[in-house]
């Protein structure tokens, strides 16, 4: 086979789009020090004989050293770079002129395959070959559209992976269409977030219908009916369908999928496709992996979906055109399992209006023919077997055509064919407008009205704040400060109008969802989907706006406090939400992703006695906030339920779900997986806590974090409730540390690292110094400030660190502490924890360390061991690390054990004495948080086993289900931190 076949491009300018880079924001220096890496790369790639990857990377390298350049013109490029650089810009020129032809040859291949296919169609409006049938050598034939660039895709792919459609979606050209089968009410809720996406409901497909039938369905989307003519393989790649679920163990001949799938390759004979594939494990698979590249995540498979793949028994059986062969028809109908089994009651038929637009389709496609046949003095009886019928119909629709049984050219020549007479009597009468739906509609569209106001209203306030607490207060005049105050007081007052008129209009709205289902005609779901989608725009726009309000606040905050005595504030300040009252609302359903900022400030501000705070000036009074939001205080918001907003249900306890307060799912994760940590949740649910917390002053967190993490994990094993919402955690832990405070998505190890520390310092406690200690136990008690904490007994361990020069031989050794331990994963598909663990305490080249004998720079080896293990230990994959000089997402896949992971044989003992550290050496998995998606998006979840029930469940925010041991092992390539314990499950 030649080696252009064998390409991974198919052109040069897909090579440029894959080498392409953005360099915005990036470190100059940073890129500039991977330059030789990448260099040593493009070479390597091209002596081993890879011309494209060769190209990719002499491409980048090259763009790189462009961009250094234009960055900085002062910056020193040596002589040997310059050289670089013309002698890279050749071998590009070089590759590019070697490739093109390569695929130009591919390509004329390719066309040339499919042209030769194509002439040894049966068509069977000609007669066979022979000399009778010379005079249809003239007869135009219109051949299927061919592509202009690419060559036709020879390899057959069935399936394609969420994580395939995700690289393709990224893709600059767009060349590719999903088509998405579900019904329309689920796909209008909620469906992939790309502009190439249509939706033709499976109600629309069966065996009859062909695709100028579904061009005609989605005549009222200009633009799905634009994508859907643009689908060939001029315009498109792939063609990729779905449903809800269906895999590939599930794919059935009857189902939907492989209907439509066989109608576009079978009977779609004017269009050419490159590839049509099915997403492996449909919508609710992509849900899983990519919710963020979902317009609503917040969504389940319809129940209906598990049998709606049936075919009905009230479609009428088609009787095929004269020019389809027998044995064609016979092979479709054989892959059609016509079910006699009773209607379900929401089983939805074919309109016969259909039927009829199929029988006109059939009509004008046999009066084509006739047109050119007989342009061409050809007469098609005698082509036509002797007692065909014609009939286009079978019985059931009234007339039989056999009255053309005998008349072919007839039938021809006039290009009509009687309509069949049609029964209605039979039909079900036209469902009456429903009065509630025109009612709903006017909620929501006072809703979208009121939600755009306080929009207005919200960014007025943000503007005025502005002025008012970034500028010099000291220019401003006594008048012109009140002047402000008195407006945003104003404001203030209108926005809570607003909101008691949302609050209102949605209470209504409410009790007519309770009522039940609402019919709604086509018109009134269209502008019903488009006043959910206005809404929830809003609700974006409103959650940015409430965001920069609470940093402004903040930062506001800390400038007036920093003149106040550090004790003094500790002692005195307290802290409430932002707003009491007149913010957004949040009673609509809305996704996980989308914060009900509502629920966040409706708190109800505490009475606080302010006779005992400190005087302030009048200065420092007037820059102050000057109405309610402007205290900062404890988080005394009542009773734990006004906190945790919960949703009641009886659960087993520690069953209970988190909700999403807007991308908080790295937090849920980590939630989830210390809850289900045993000694730590009894020590919380038991109030033991309440004895170590650390009050001090030089605690500068009063011990909030610890109580809030102590108050939720409470909840989660009290059994009564289904979900929580855990916002006074959040804006615990975002008052110091304040990347915690916004609501983008975070990394959970980050998040967990500072928490078990945060924890350990509100915890900790002095302990007594032992007499005699070896050097690593001197170096633990040096690095703990002789004190201690349930956290550290926990999750603490200790390493050592030995670095050797490699030309005296002189070692230097340090001891650290750590909370968990991150590993790095090989260049591979797939490895086992244990060689992760290996290559960690495997020796690592270090360039450039200062060797204290020789006095200067040196290369040197370094090495970990592991001196001290804690009896919990988190292990850390990182699987977001640099590969070819540029960071990206590993999927490795790291096989992990359940059960008995034997550490002992990389823990020693120190030099001076042997410390007693054999005590935790093997360990069993009990939770694992995971990260699903790419480093510029994606999603966490926790896998946890309950110490109750010896159960695994799954935590995705406020869903929590029961899984499988197996089903934990299989998630190896979403793995990112993993829990294990040498502790027996005996505290809760």
């Amino acid at each position: 086979m030649s080696r252009a076949l064998n390409l991974q491009y198919k052109s040069v300018k897909q090579l440029r789009i894959t080498a392409h880079v953005d360099f915005e924001g990036k470190n100059l220096n940073n890129i500039h020090s991977r330059l030789p890496q990448m260099y040593e790369t493009a070479q390597k790639k091209l002596e081993d004989g890879n011309e494209e990857q060769a190209f990719i990377f002499f491409r980048r390298w090259l763009d790189a050293m462009k961009w250094i350049k234009k960055k900085d013109k002062n910056f020193d490029f040596r002589k040997t770079e310059t050289d670089k650089i013309k002698n890279v810009e050749q071998i590009l020129t070089e590759l590019s002129e070697k490739l093109e032809a390569q695929y130009n040859q591919n390509l004329k291949k390719t066309v040339l395959d499919t042209r030769n296919s194509i002439d040894q169609m049966d068509l069977d409006i000609l007669p066979p070959t022979n000399e009778k049938c010379k005079i249809f050598s003239d007869v135009p034939l219109t051949f299927p559209e061919t592509p202009t660039d690419d060559p036709l895709n020879t390899e057959i792919e069935e399936f394609i992976s969420c994580n395939q459609l995700y690289q393709i979606m990224q893709h600059e050209d767009g060349r590719f269409l999903v088509i998405d089968i579900r019904p329309q009410s689920d796909y209008e809720v909620s469906k992939i977030n790309t502009s190439r996406c249509i939706n033709i409901p499976e109600n629309k497909i069966s065996e009859s219908t062909i695709p100028s039938h579904w061009e005609k369905y989605l005549s009222k989307d200009r633009k799905s009916r634009e994508l859907f003519r643009q689908r060939g393989a001029r315009y498109v790649d792939t063609v990729i369908l779905l449903d809800w679920k269906t895999r590939k163990e599930t794919l059935t001949s009857s189902s939907h999928l492989n209907i439509f799938k066989h109608v576009l390759l079978k009977w779609d004979i004017t269009t050419a496709y490159k590839k049509i594939v099915i997403l492996d494990g449909g919508y609710s698979e992509w849900l899983m992996r990519y919710p963020a590249h979902t317009t609503n995540p917040n969504v389940a498979a319809s129940q209906s979906d598990e049998t709606n793949n049936d075919i009905l028994d009230d479609l009428v059986v088609p009787c095929y055109p004269a020019w389809v062969d027998k044995d064609d028809e016979n092979s479709i109908k054989k892959q059609s399992k016509i079910k006699s089994n009773t209607i379900k009651e929401k089983t939805i038929v074919q309109d016969p209006l259909d039927d009829r637009q199929l029988l006109n389709n059939y009509e004008s496609r046999i009066s084509t023919i006739s047109s050119t046949l007989s342009n061409n003095n050809v007469n098609l009886s005698m082509h036509l077997p002797t007692g065909k019928s014609t009939s286009i119909y079978k019985s059931g629709y009234g007339e039989d055509a056999n009255q053309y049984k005998n008349t072919p050219t007839k039938l021809l020549q006039n290009n009509t064919i009687s309509r069949p007479v049609i029964d209605r009597s039979s039909k079900p009468s036209l469902k009456q407008p429903d009065p509630a739906s025109k009612e709903v509609l006017r909620l929501m569209r006072q809703l979208n009205e009121s939600g755009r106001e306080m929009e207005k209203l919200e960014q007025r306030l943000y503007d005025t704040e502005t002025t008012l607490y970034t500028e010099n207060v000291k220019n401003k005049s006594f008048k012109e400060d009140s002047s402000i105050h008195a407006d945003l007081e104003s404001m203030n007052s209108e926005l809570n109008i607003l909101q008691k008129n949302y609050n209102k209009n949605e209470k209504e709205l409410n009790i007519y969802k309770e009522k039940g289902t609402i019919e709604f005609t086509s018109e009134e779901q269209e502008e019903k989907s488009k006043l959910d989608f206005n809404l929830h725009k809003v609700r974006q726009r409103l959650k940015d706006i409430g965001g920069r309000r609470k940093r402004l606040h903040e930062r506001s905050l800390e400038k007036d406090h920093k003149d106040v005595s550090l004790k003094q504030n500790e002692k005195d300040v307290h802290m409430e939400p932002l707003k009491t009252d007149g913010s957004i609302s949040g009673g609509l359903e809305r996704s996980h992703s989308s914060p009900n900022l509502m629920q966040i400030r409706d708190h109800k501000a505490p009475e606080v006695d302010r006779s005992s705070k400190p005087q302030i000036s009048s200065q420092y009074h007037h820059s102050r906030f000057n109405y309610e939001i402007n205290r900062v205080q404890h988080f005394n918001w009542g009773s734990l339920e006004e906190k945790l907003t919960p949703i009641h249900g009886n659960v087993h306890p520690g069953i209970t779900g988190l909700k999403n307060l807007g991308n908080s799912c790295y937090m849920n994760s980590i939630i989830q997986c210390l809850s289900n940590t045993p000694k730590l949740s009894a020590y919380f649910i038991d109030n033991l806590y309440a004895d170590d917390l650390n009050r001090n002053n030089e605690n500068v967190s009063q011990t909030q974090v610890v109580t809030n993490v102590a108050e939720v994990i409470k909840a989660l094993w009290t059994g009564q409730y289904k979900r929580i919402s855990p916002h006074c955690l959040k804006a615990a832990i975002g008052q110091y540390k304040l990347q915690f405070s916004s609501y983008e998505q975070q990394d959970s190890h980050e998040f967990l690292t500072f928490l078990l520390d945060w924890m350990h310092s509100e915890l900790r406690k002095k302990v007594k110094i032992q007499a005699k200690m070896t050097t690593a136990e001197k170096e633990w008690d040096k690095a703990m400030d002789s004190q201690e904490s349930i956290i550290s007994e926990l999750f603490f361990g200790q390493l050592r660190s030995t670095i050797t020069c490699s030309s005296c031989q002189k070692d230097s050794t340090t001891y650290e502490t750590f909370n968990s331990l991150t590993m790095s994963l090989p260049h591979t598909n797939r490895c086992t924890l244990d060689d992760c663990i290996q290559r960690f305490v495997t020796g690592q080249k270090v360039v450039g360390w200062k060797c204290p004998k020789c006095q200067a720079p040196r290369d040197a080896t370094k090495k970990f061991d592991f001196i001290k293990l804690a009896p919990i230990i988190v292990i850390h994959l990182n699987r977001f690390a640099e590969s070819g000089g540029w960071l990206e997402k590993r999927n490795t896949a790291v096989d992990f054990p359940l059960k008995e992971f034997n550490l002992k044989p990389y823990l020693i003992t120190d030099h001076d004495a042997p410390m007693n550290n054999t005590r935790f050496c093997t360990y069993n998995l009990f939770a694992m948080s995971n990260h699903y998606g790419t480093m510029e998006g994606g999603h966490y979840t926790a896998f946890c086993k309950n110490s109750v029930q010896n159960k695994w469940y799954k935590y995705d925010d406020q869903t929590v289900t029961e899984v499988s041991p197996s089903q934990v092992k299989s998630q190896n390539t979403s793995a990112y931190l993993l829990f294990y314990t040498s502790l027996s499950n005996t505290y809760i």
